[in-house]
């Protein structure tokens, strides 16, 4: 406030002004830290939600950025009804496309802001109706944009300059990526990854045309999506599974878009697991990363490891925003610097809704909504649990009603997991609880096995899993965790005290030996089998989460 002697905070009333969409989803959990996240998310959402999708409002960036609203739209779509927002924005897109012969500029509405066009930003034409429909089950909105849908897939076949492939031209690339120093477009390459769009376009565009009753166009982009996965394949991926670009980024969407399967698929997982590793355990991805690198995970048995990125709380992660007091999401990873500065290289939203995107895994993975018939009609219910999330409350108001999700882990010394679901009547849910293989899964007083379908009504549901998700700590636990329990350094230390003593002080052998596990420690200093045996022991007694 300006001008004004003496202001007082209660004197003044704030109006908060968006697009009127309703809320639909919820999420709390046992942690305040990822309860403060969604509402991060959430907010952000509602104050760029203004009419169009904005990326910023308290800059002169207040603009329709149509990569942005592709890469939120999923996460949107779950928090808020936006069928009539997005089919709005579509409608806009569509205008803007038709003045541009196909081509999608990357602000909608246009402002005079010449561009070509560019893969991510541009392939909003495609996804964002396919998504809406796909939540929402009403086809108008790909009526409405189909046939631009099809023009922007055109052209980009007659703007590249590489048969079946996206090659040359200005693109924005895995924008604000950390993994090519100052430089924003990050280190993978452009020219994978607007190819690899042009075949999710593609996709997309038979699907809709398959939805549509358009047998011929359906057949003749199908067979063009098979092709350009051919050329993907053949220039990106070795016969081992081997990703010529070795980004966070990179692997990760190779994963989600099944350029590798079989065989190949644990070889990048485990690539993407140790390039994770090397990045010291945090993520580089940007804008076109970050939404697939935690599903990435938790798709291919690395969920535990999806939940360790999503609860690192310093830079750069999620929660190092909320630590630092953020309300809404930041631009970048580092908008605020941790001594509480602005980040010297500018462009610095604090309101940039983008890396919110992650709620979208919040919802599918952690929540358990992980497949679904477009409008909900058919709900496969498959959650991934994590001790460190072992309570999560959610809900979801769909088209047919509320679903409503809440599970407890680790009731009792059992170990058993209750969960209690209401589904509206209309839809079928079929659930796939984990580690459940031959448990009994007792459904409101009844033991059943195997393959559930639940249709409308309440049901309260437990059973014990075949492994406890209580983790202990063992020899192959990071020294760094292993120093942060401060009875177990001490137990440590009275066996013998050389083992920990120079790791605790900065130097090169905590350098070395910080992130290692803590037999790689024991074997460098050559320590017994015996001493390691009871240092073992130690530590099975004790409860890392």
């Amino acid at each position: 406030m300006e001008g004004i002697d003496n202001v007082k905070k209660e004197n003044f009333e704030s109006l908060v002004l968006y697009s009127n969409l309703l809320q639909t989803g919820e999420i709390e959990t046992n942690n305040e830290q990822v309860n403060k996240l969604f509402n991060n998310v959430l907010w952000g959402q509602k104050s760029n939600f203004f009419d169009v999708p904005t990326d910023c409002p308290q800059r002169d960036e207040r603009l329709g950025w149509t990569g942005d609203a592709e890469i939120f739209a999923k996460t949107a779509s779950f928090n808020m009804n936006s069928y009539e927002f997005f089919k709005k924005y579509a409608y806009d897109m569509k205008l803007a496309q038709e003045q541009n012969n196909g081509k999608l500029p990357i602000v909608v509405p246009n402002i005079g802001l010449k561009s070509s066009g560019m893969a991510i930003w541009s392939d909003a034409a495609t996804i964002i109706p396919w998504l809406v429909y796909r939540f929402y089950g009403n086809k108008d909105i790909l009526k409405q944009n189909y046939a631009q849908m099809k023009a922007w897939v055109n052209w980009i076949g007659e703007n590249t300059t590489t048969k079946d492939m996206w090659t040359g031209g200005m693109q924005l690339g895995d924008w604000l990526a950390l993994d090519n120093g100052d430089r924003p477009n990050g280190r993978t390459d452009s020219s994978f990854l607007a190819t690899l769009y042009y075949l999710i376009s593609t996709q997309i565009l038979a699907n809709s045309a398959q939805v549509l009753e358009r047998t011929q166009d359906h057949d003749y982009y199908e067979d063009l999506a098979e092709r350009i996965k051919d050329r993907l394949r053949n220039r990106y991926v070795t016969g081992e599974g081997k990703i010529a670009i070795n980004t966070q980024t990179a692997l990760a969407l190779a994963l989600k878009f099944n350029l590798v399967w079989g065989n190949q698929k644990k070889q990048v997982t485990n690539d993407l697991v140790e390039l994770i590793k090397l990045g010291n355990n945090h993520l580089s991805t940007g804008f076109v990363g970050t939404p697939y690198l935690l599903p990435a995970l938790s798709d291919n048995g690395k969920h535990e490891k999806a939940v360790d990125l999503f609860l690192t709380d310093d830079f750069p992660s999620w929660l190092y925003e909320v630590k630092m007091g953020a309300t809404t999401m930041w631009e970048r990873w580092n908008s605020v610097l941790p001594d509480g500065r602005m980040n010297p290289k500018g462009m610095n939203s604090l309101n940039h809704y983008s890396f919110g995107a992650v709620m979208s895994w919040m919802y599918e993975y952690v929540v358990g909504f992980r497949k679904f018939d477009p409008g909900f009609r058919n709900v496969t219910f498959a959650p991934l649990f994590d001790y460190r999330l072992k309570s999560v409350k959610a809900s979801l108001k769909t088209s047919y009603g509320k679903i409503n999700i809440n599970y407890e882990l680790e009731t009792n010394k059992e170990h058993k997991i209750k969960l209690e679901i209401d589904i509206p009547f209309g839809m079928n849910v079929k659930i796939i609880l984990p580690r459940s293989k031959n448990a009994l899964i007792n459904i409101n007083g009844q033991e059943m096995k195997g393959n559930i379908i639940l249709k409308g009504g309440e049901y309260h549901i437990s059973y014990i899993p075949i492994q406890s998700y209580v983790k202990g700590y063992e020899l192959s636990t990071s020294v760094s965790m292993i120093l942060e329990n401060r009875s177990l350094v001490h137990q440590i230390d009275s066996i013998d005290k050389t083992i920990l003593e120079k790791i605790k002080r900065p130097g090169n052998i905590r350098d070395m030996f910080i992130d290692k596990p803590l037999m790689d420690l024991l074997k460098h200093y050559h320590i017994s089998k015996e001493i390691s045996e009871k240092i073992e022991k130690i530590l099975k007694q004790e409860t890392l989460y």
